[in-house]
């Protein structure tokens, strides 16, 4: 979805001055040639969302720019433009304060985003957090217009994009399942923070992996039992999904690791037996479209647990009863 919004930061004024009743004096005040005006357009989906929907900006709404002169990829101390919030009212957006151009001659660096953050020291290193219980907001959408733009050129053209990766998993269980089970959770051992360089949309992992938790959809896709996806911070090493029913974790491991890329989205596919998970297929794709890859499969890793029987850690080779 592609949806085209225009911020203008100063208006053309127009004076109409009368000298007298007998003549007629106009005066056109031609327009500020200081001030900037922005294009600001939204490559295919804004904001996400974990059940499938596009949405575009709603009225209060803000996107923060900067703008440099110098160089494309190194930012000066001072800046031109140092974080001025736009903020739409569902049909225009207005500026907090003025943009305005340092000269005619130079050219003109811009980098804006969505939403605003809270804090920016370097726009080469921002830092990043995912909100696991906020995905609106940690969806993280960056522009930036590196080409060089002088104040002759006109309207400056800022094409947001997206920046972190989105995971879905669709389930599926096995005939030898009476019923479809609860699924209390499913998770994903995962780094959750990075490093974010807004002038190149590079995202740089960082921390520990966790357990990130992905929400379940209000509906399954087609021939599946059960549907989980949420976003992700871009990262290599993405291995292990465990999926808890009934407190008992069922452990599904990779055999490679599963894609996670800024601005695309990875499909993954499971059966769920009793006593093993297959990968049936994984899709990496962009925010409309991409090619499936072909998966395969992997055992169910199940923790130890205490044979109430026995009181011993059971043998899994010796077929263990694992009926819930």
């Amino acid at each position: 979805m592609k949806r085209q919004l225009f911020l203008t930061m100063a208006a053309t004024v127009v004076a109409i001055v009368f000298a007298d009743c007998n003549k007629e004096k106009v005066k056109i005040v031609e327009p500020d040639a200081e001030s900037i005006s922005i294009q600001a357009s939204i490559d295919k989906m804004t904001k996400v969302s974990y059940n499938g929907d596009a949405s575009s900006f709603t009225a209060g709404d803000s996107i923060i720019v900067y703008g440099w002169t110098g160089s494309a990829l190194e930012v000066p101390a001072k800046l031109v433009v140092d974080g001025v919030i736009n903020t739409f009212d569902g049909s225009s957006w207005s500026a907090k304060s003025p943009m305005l151009w340092n000269n005619n001659t130079d050219s003109h660096y811009f980098v804006s985003v969505f939403p605003v953050p809270a804090s920016v020291a370097d726009l080469t290193a921002a830092p990043y957090k995912l909100d696991e219980s906020d995905y609106t907001a940690s969806d993280l959408l960056v522009a930036a217009n590196l080409r060089g733009v002088k104040s002759t050129d006109g309207t400056v053209n800022l094409t947001f994009g997206h920046v972190m990766a989105k995971l879905n998993v669709n389930l599926k269980f096995r005939s030898e399942w009476k019923t479809v089970p609860e699924i209390e959770s499913l998770t994903v051992s995962a780094k959750d923070s990075a490093s974010v360089n807004f002038l190149t949309s590079g995202v740089t992992a960082a921390g520990p992996a966790l357990s990130v938790a992905l929400p379940k959809t209000a509906a399954p896709a087609a021939g599946f039992d059960a549907g989980f996806s949420g976003l992700m911070v871009p990262q290599e090493g993405v291995r292990s999904v465990v999926i808890t029913i009934n407190g008992q974790e069922y452990v599904y491991e990779s055999p490679a690791d599963i894609a996670l890329d800024a601005g695309r989205y990875t499909t993954l596919e499971l059966t769920i037996g009793k006593e093993r998970i297959e990968m049936n297929s994984i899709s990496i794709a962009d925010w409309t479209s991409g090619q499936e890859i072909k998966g395969g499969e992997a055992e169910l890793i199940v923790p130890k647990q205490v044979d109430p029987n026995s009181g011993k850690i059971p043998d899994m080779g010796q077929g263990w009863n694992l009926d819930f």
